[in-house]
């Protein structure tokens, strides 16, 4: 699944991305430094670093949700600004509107852009009954969040997401919430969905096996200011289940990446803010 340069100009580019926030009339605090990376059609991509490296604000960047201080974002070459549909966001908390049912959640960025998109009603039914089912939760279709569990809300936020047929789907630590069994059933369902529909992944953690796990690339970065200091390709074959924890190239990876995570969370504690 994991795409090269070869194969194509990136659909998404970040290039030399800076960010600063104003501490209160204090000197303000650099939050990210000369980011740059690219990600292509189809990959899988994970974000991994201490707390506090600023993974939330780069992908809350690229999202449209903030906008960087320095340095460019494109998203198939178009210069990112705002919000758009081409870009799905799924964020850690708990995203499901209490006051509408499964369904309606679902259908909810299906009828903002209907407009634009011309889709008729029907059409906006027969993509969310899909992906409703894509996701375990057609039984649950008339249901109103507050009844369904942490993963099931989780569930509707992918669901919500993806209806909408984004290009890329970016996810802000979307099972740290979950119970350990409940988080492997959806790490489950999120590849099953990649290797379905070939979206292309960009997602943060600060779990490592989880990044290891899903990923095809996996971005490490650093704090004091957030920055990516290492890329590392991962080849372990597919599919990866819970055997691949414990197997010696799993577990190589995972040293390799708690060392450079641990190596440069201490100096930038040394530098201080």
């Amino acid at each position: 699944m994991s795409r090269h340069p070869d194969a194509g100009p990136p659909i998404l580019s970040v290039r030399g991305v800076s960010k600063e926030f104003d501490a209160h009339g204090r000197k303000h605090i650099a939050a990210l430094s000369g980011i740059s990376l690219d990600v292509w059609q189809g990959e899988f991509v994970t974000i991994v670093g201490s707390s506090g490296c600023g993974k939330t604000t780069l992908l809350r960047m690229i999202a449209g949700l903030i906008r960087p201080t320095a340095g460019t974002i494109l998203m198939d070459g178009h210069e990112v600004d705002d919000p758009g549909p081409e870009r799905g966001m799924v964020f850690q908390a708990y995203t499901p509107f209490h006051w509408l049912s499964v369904r309606r959640n679902v259908e909810f960025g299906l009828r903002l852009t209907r407009k634009a998109k011309g889709l008729p009603p029907a059409e906006i039914a027969r993509r969310a009954e899909e992906w409703i089912a894509i996701v375990g939760l057609h039984e649950f279709a008339d249901v109103y969040p507050k009844v369904l569990s942490g993963g099931m809300r989780q569930r509707v936020a992918i669901a919500r997401a993806l209806a909408n047929d984004p290009e890329i789907l970016l996810l802000d630590e979307p099972f740290g919430a979950l119970d350990a069994q409940t988080r492997t059933a959806m790490q489950e369902l999120l590849v099953k969905i990649w290797e379905d529909t070939h979206k292309t992944i960009l997602f943060v953690t600060h779990d490592v096996d989880e990044a290891i796990l899903l990923s095809s690339r996996i971005l490490v970065m650093a704090p004091h200011p957030g920055r990516i200091v290492e890329e590392i390709a991962v080849s372990l074959p597919r599919p990866r289940t819970i055997d691949t924890l414990v197997t010696p190239e799993f577990l190589e990876f995972k040293r390799k990446i708690l060392g450079l995570i641990r190596e440069f969370s201490m100096a930038g504690r040394k530098c201080g803010p």
